[in-house]
């Protein structure tokens, strides 16, 4: 018995690695193409790219190993049925029963190797690879602004007050006339992308940022 054991488990842990490894290099496909979109933004590399989809592939792993079980276990049986294997077995004596006790103690093994991803490894990983793209990639309100020394050309204009005012995207009530509704209306487009005005100019208003322009 414990022979039988043993191939079995040596056969269903063939074909489910055959499965986990075509999944999660699918997987890793998918964050190289999602993460490629950065690629060049600060100092966002192909290297860190690298870097995260390893980093990635633990949690991928904890994800996707109880449907590559399944998978394997179905597939390396079906190999048994369709060699005469299985056949074989019960034939030279093995019951059924014996037949699943010796599949269920490969099961405990990966839920022990599913556990021990999901609680040790991949939680860690996963943790790393996220804070990748927060340290090395620039702030949101920061990748929509321009290089130092330019105008934040469509971020807010407005027309002399003789005339109609140009609505401001994205500012509930754009339609206002006065200075202080004015004021108020270009700080509330400000607090709701990100940015700080620093200048309110007579016609034309500017927004800034103090880490992009220093002096307006």
């Amino acid at each position: 018995m414990r022979t039988l054991r043993r191939y079995l488990a040596t056969e269903i842990m063939a074909a489910t690695a055959l499965v986990i490894v075509a999944l999660v290099m699918l997987f890793a496909f998918f964050d190289l193409v999602e993460q490629i979109k950065d690629l060049g933004r600060g100092a966002y590399n192909m290297r860190r790219i690298l870097i995260y989809m390893l980093l990635s592939l633990p949690d991928h792993i904890y994800a996707l190993f109880p449907v590559a079980a399944l998978i394997g276990t179905l597939f390396a049986l079906a190999q048994l049925v369709a060699g005469s294997e299985y056949t074989v077995m019960r034939t030279s004596g093995v019951s059924t029963t014996r037949f699943a006790a010796a599949l269920a103690s490969v099961g405990l093994l990966f839920a022990a190797l599913t556990f021990l991803f999901g609680e040790f490894i991949a939680p860690p990983a996963q943790q790393l690879a996220q804070r990748l793209p927060r340290e090395f990639l620039p702030p949101i309100a920061e990748q929509a602004l321009p290089r130092r020394g330019q105008e934040l050309e469509r971020a807010v204009e407005i027309r002399p007050r003789e005339q109609h005012l140009r609505p401001l995207v994205g500012v509930p009530g754009a339609d206002v006339d006065g200075e202080r509704e004015i004021e108020r209306a270009i700080r509330g487009f400000g607090d709701l992308h990100g940015f700080h005005p620093r200048s309110l100019c007579a016609g034309r208003f500017t927004i800034c940022t103090a880490s992009h322009i220093a002096s307006i």
